[in-house]
């Protein structure tokens, strides 16, 4: 009688069963995979001693979906494409849809003004921009008052026209970042909060 501790009936060892009997690792399994592969096979739990389970828990095998992340930034296919998309950025930030003028911009409403957001025709580009005083008293004040805020602001920009002074800021749209146009919202808000009334008290103008 062989006294080998190690050696079972039919000639085979213990550790040649056990080889025959784990399935042989692969690539990265999918959960699916992965429960098809223990299916018939008790599983042990992490530490020696620990008592066996003969089928995999319901919350390993079957994890729940994550929700999918939304993209960080999007390719329109062109300007009606980009227009949607940031149609669905501002009725977003705002909790409401958005009117749309005769000229296909979106209109909102901030210290009881008009505040435009447009996909241009031209180019690839979403603007935001508002006339925020108009009749100025001279020109050259103006001129010079602008150049100061545009200075000193990074992303918001100044411009006379004629006798009015818009406040606009510019942002790419291919690839369209919609977290980017959400930011860039609150920007040209609050910089209109802080800016449009000292501005048109310095050049004598009313505000729009």
């Amino acid at each position: 009688m062989n006294d080998d501790p190690r050696e079972t009936t039919m000639g085979q060892t213990h550790d040649e069963r056990s080889q025959a009997a784990v399935p042989r690792p692969r690539r990265t399994a999918t959960w699916q995979e992965l429960e098809s592969d223990l299916a018939g096979f008790p599983v042990q739990t992490g530490r020696p001693g620990d008592r066996l389970c003969d089928e995999v828990p319901a919350d390993v095998a079957n994890p729940p979906s994550p929700e999918p992340e939304p993209p960080l930034a999007i390719m329109p296919a062109d300007r009606d494409a980009l227009a949607r998309l940031v149609h669905d950025v501002v009725r977003e930030q705002t909790g409401t849809d958005p009117t749309i003028d005769d000229d296909g911009d979106i209109a909102l409403t901030h210290l009881s003004q008009p505040v435009w957001v447009r996909a241009r025709h031209d180019q690839p580009a979403v603007e935001i921009f508002a006339r925020i005083a108009h009749d100025v008293y001279s020109r050259r004040q103006a001129a010079v008052e602008i150049g100061l805020l545009n200075r000193d602001r990074t992303w918001v920009r100044w411009v006379l026209r004629d006798r009015a002074v818009w406040q606009q800021l510019t942002l790419p749209g291919a690839p369209f970042a919609p977290a980017v146009l959400t930011a860039m919202l609150t920007v040209f808000m609050e910089t209109m909060d802080e800016t449009r009334d000292d501005l048109a008290l310095r050049l004598g103008a009313t505000v729009a």
